[in-house]
């Protein structure tokens, strides 16, 4: 190949094809490799969409005493009135699979939750319906005891609204920019992904927001690439789906400066 051809969402503002070519080596072996990367996470996300989109199942009798040791449970937030469908999952048990992507473990189990208040239970499935009345920052326990399976498997229930916290979910970057998730929990926990690869999570940490003032502050607590020059302090605005940070810096990522205010959509 005797010439690298960037898309039109590849190139930085202004920078035409042979803008990209004159870079030092140095600058285009980055570069070369960067778009790599890229390019081998959509082929990634190319095979393995069915699997996403599709339910693997493993069943619990094609499993080990040692495998259904490993089934574990997500856990959720949810604003009132919705309805929680848990599943039983298992990591790195089905040929085929990639070890990241969990398959469901088809295994009968038993469910109760705690506290009963305001949640409908399918104790065969699962399924809780929350009723539209229940206070935001109300958590439930929900339980499953599992055939096969020692202890019981617990999870949480976090119950949010809009109006409390309206920066709950996950959110994607506009414009081509570097940050794919951007994910805010109702614990007051978020992860900060910068290109999307397998289950990696560049970093983390806990957030603390007032929805009135529109203040944020994120404190990093651990990750795998931490920006140096990231602005954890800022504000925040939400409006018709689209999430809007300013003051907030999110970091420098392989030498590409972000914009000094982010635009997210879900």
């Amino acid at each position: 190949m005797s010439r690298t051809t960037l898309s039109p969402a590849s190139r930085g503002e202004g920078e035409t094809d042979d803008d990209f070519c004159s870079q030092p080596a140095s600058d285009l072996s980055l570069e070369i490799m960067r778009l790599r990367i890229a390019a081998a996470t959509m082929v990634l996300c190319a095979l393995f969409a069915p699997v996403l989109s599709a339910q693997w199942i493993m069943p619990c009798a094609e499993m080990t005493p040692e495998q259904r040791a490993k089934i574990y449970l997500r856990e959720f937030d949810a604003r009132p009135g919705e309805t929680i469908k848990p599943s039983l999952l298992i990591l790195g048990v089905m040929r085929g699979l990639p070890n990241f992507i969990p398959a469901t473990a088809a295994c009968s189990a038993k469910w109760s939750v705690q506290p009963r208040s305001g949640a409908t239970l399918n104790a065969a499935t699962g399924e809780l319906r929350i009723a539209s009345d229940v206070p935001y920052e109300h958590v439930y326990t929900l339980t499953a005891i599992v055939e096969g399976v020692a202890k019981p498997l617990t999870t949480k229930v976090r119950i949010f609204t809009n109006e409390g916290n309206p920066l709950v979910g996950r959110w994607r970057e506009k414009g081509g920019q570097e940050i794919s998730v951007l994910r805010f929990y109702a614990d007051g926990r978020f992860e900060v992904v910068y290109r999307p690869l397998e289950t990696r999570v560049d970093y983390w940490g806990t957030y603390t927001q007032d929805p009135e003032r529109g203040t944020l502050d994120l404190k990093v607590s651990r990750g795998n690439t931490i920006p140096p020059d990231m602005i954890r302090k800022g504000t925040f605005k939400v409006d018709e789906g689209v999430l809007t940070l300013e003051g907030i810096y999110l970091g420098t990522f392989r030498g590409k400066a972000q914009p000094k205010k982010h635009v997210f959509v879900k």
